[in-house]
Order: C-alpha cells, then structure tokens, then sequence
C-alpha cells in the first residue's frame, strides 16, 4: 500500500518483546470485559473466551468465529490507535480455556495477526504482545516500525506460538496484544488491527494411538491367517 506522496523508504525491526511498555505510556483501570461464551472446533473446545482491556472500552477483538480448530476474530474499528504529537497506547486481553476432545491432546497454541499502520514525521508504531498457557508466557513476533522524515503507510503482520512441553487435554490461555503509536511535536502515528486469529494444535492421546496399533496388529494377523 502507498501513502500520500508514494513509496517511502522504512526501517522495520522485529523484536521479541514480552511486556512491552514505553515509558510515557499511561494505563487506566480495567474499563470492562465481555464473555462471548464457549464454541466448539474439531477437536479442541473454547470455552468461556473472554476479552477485557485496560486503556479502551470493549469490544476491541469482536465476536469470534471457529472453523476446525481455529478461533477467528474480526477486530473492530476500535482497536487502533494514533498519537500526534507524543504518544498513546491500546491494550486487549483474551482469556479462554482450552478444552480437547476425547481422544486428543493439545500441543500447541498459534497467534497470527495484522492490520494497517502509517506514520507522518519522526515517529513509531508498535504492535507487541505475548501468549501464556498456564504458568508459560511468550512473548508474540513484536513489529516496531521507526521513520525518519517522510510519510509512510503499508500493512503489517506478526504472530507467535506456544508449543506445550508435555501435550496436555486442558489448558488456560491469556492474550496481552498491544498496540503503540509515539511521535514527536512535529509528527503523527497510526496503527491498527484488522485480524485475529488464534490456532490450536492437538495430537492424539497416546492410549489412542496404542489402541490403533493394537487394532491394526490384530486385523494384520486375521488376514494372515485367513490366507492359509
């Protein structure tokens, strides 16, 4: 995507940032939370997906959807934020617990997520947040865009996954997504989320797998024998 006067040269720096704050950065308290309630996937439930933030009223996320094992989120126009001059920031949260289907384990949770930024004069837009699954937390892909003296625009994504040391048939998980814009008396920033999309790995549980192999050992020996 081009901004107003065309394509600008931009410097972007990936990062791995868990916490990320800026020190001019001021957070509120907790406006509210919405509970959206539990939907099913293919083989992993979600179960009471709730999404809260301290700097913005919600909903931010939106309404999800599931296809398969994929929880798909619509973020609003909301979720954004701009700062000229200085600086602002707008923080989501989504808290859900995982639930898998009998016969699976769940092994690892993926976050993919994006949107538009643009940035006027010496300034930042950040996108940073982290995924945690009980007593685990890391921090998702962090994309910090930093401009020099020009006007620029263009999309951005980033992401993260979580892989569980030990499969496990529960899980809770807690989503901190930031988005942060700072310029300087001169300059404006803006950057917001267009998508949300949060993916659950499973894998069979291993007394499904040995039943499996028992089974396919017993049908291989009764076509053995059926030959003779």
């Amino acid at each position: 995507m081009e901004g107003p006067m065309g394509q600008f040269t931009r410097k972007v720096m990936l990062f791995a940032v868990l916490g990320a704050t800026i020190g001019f950065f001021t957070t509120p308290a907790m406006a509210n939370s919405i509970d959206y309630g539990d939907f099913a996937g293919t083989t992993v439930n979600f179960e009471d997906v709730t999404e809260s933030s301290g700097t913005d009223s919600v909903p931010l996320y939106g309404q999800p959807t599931v296809t398969g094992d994929t929880l798909r989120f619509s973020p609003t126009e909301a979720f954004f934020v701009e700062a000229g001059p200085y600086g602002d920031t707008t923080d989501g949260k989504l808290e859900l617990h995982l639930q898998a289907a009998d016969g699976y384990q769940i092994s690892a949770i993926r976050v993919t997520e994006g949107g538009d930024f643009s940035v006027i004069g010496p300034g930042t837009a950040v996108a940073a947040g982290s995924i945690g699954a009980n007593d685990v937390m890391v921090p998702l892909d962090s994309l910090v865009l930093v401009l020099g003296d020009v006007i620029d625009s263009d999309v951005w994504s980033s992401g993260g996954e979580l892989v569980l040391a030990d499969p496990t048939e529960m899980v809770d998980i807690v989503i901190d997504n930031t988005l942060q814009a700072a310029t300087g008396e001169a300059g404006a920033a803006f950057i917001i989320k267009k998508s949300f999309i949060l993916e659950v790995v499973t894998v069979p549980e291993p007394s499904s797998l040995l039943l499996l192999a028992s089974g396919t050992a017993v049908l291989a020996v009764r076509r053995r024998y059926a030959k003779h």
